[in-house]
């Protein structure tokens, strides 16, 4: 718990944990509207090898020009390796990888026979290149189970000048640390801002010390039972937040009303 905690000490949040609810996060200090929360730095990029020279691995942005030895925004060679920082972050984020919840049991039968079959590709294909330690299917499916339901996908700035629709169709970049310890509430405190390179939990309201900090993991704009099924369909839980606990208890009513 202490070595997680350290995720978080140079941001506003602090983790805890409690039997009934798991791991949280609760505010450092007293937050107004627009402070930021936390920073994520994007984990882990990937691309499809024909673009390897489109994308710089620094920004994560394409290259318009086909031929280009550097990326226009940074300045960093397009051909090159991963930054060493971002193998740092990597590294550093095993041990928060590793109890995050998978979920792997909970997965629907079809979904599940689906990454099985591509898990058993996977293992063919380490067998062939001599692998030294081939894992199991057991051991493989927990993990894709942690990255499945823990993962944020981030994306270029649609506003930015020079981010296209080409961007979101390239390159892909997911993350699974500090920012999956937030809790899901329909009626969210915190909401996140993803751009090329993480994404930023930004406060949306007054938030006081002590106070949990809440994120919306679907569109909270949804009918109470689409949120419902879609957190229960891709989170794998049953949402007990005020909004969703308040709806459950008007509808009863109304339906106690017209029985009467």
């Amino acid at each position: 718990m202490q070595d997680l905690a350290a995720l978080f000490d140079k941001s506003a949040a602090v983790l805890q944990h409690s039997l009934v609810g798991g791991r949280y996060l609760v505010a450092k200090h007293h937050l107004e509207a627009g402070d930021v929360v936390l920073q994520c730095p994007v984990l882990l990029t990937a691309q499809l090898p024909s673009w390897r020279k489109r994308i710089c691995y620094a920004c994560h942005r394409m290259c318009q020009a086909r031929l280009a030895l550097r990326c226009k925004g940074c300045e960093q060679q397009l051909a090159g390796q991963a930054p060493s920082e971002t193998q740092q972050r990597a590294s550093a984020a095993v041990g928060a990888f590793e109890v995050l919840q998978d979920h792997a049991a909970e997965l629907g039968k079809r979904e599940r026979l689906e990454w099985l079959s591509a898990l058993t590709f996977l293992r063919q294909a380490l067998v062939k290149a001599c692998w030294p330690e081939i894992p199991s299917l057991d051991e493989l499916l927990p993990l894709v189970g942690r990255i499945i339901s823990n993962s944020f996908g981030t994306y270029p700035d649609r506003g930015a000048q020079d981010s296209t629709e080409d961007d979101l169709l390239t390159q892909a970049a997911d993350k699974a640390d500090n920012a999956s310890f937030f809790n899901h509430s329909c009626h969210p405190n915190c909401y996140v801002h993803r751009n090329p390179t993480g994404a930023t939990i930004i406060a949306m309201q007054p938030i006081a010390v002590g106070q949990e900090l809440t994120i919306s993991y679907i569109d909270e704009q949804l009918p109470q039972a689409a949120r419902m099924l879609a957190l229960q369909r891709d989170f794998f839980f049953r949402c007990n937040c005020s909004r969703c606990s308040f709806g459950l208890r008007e509808g009863s009513s109304r339906r106690k009303a017209k029985r009467g």
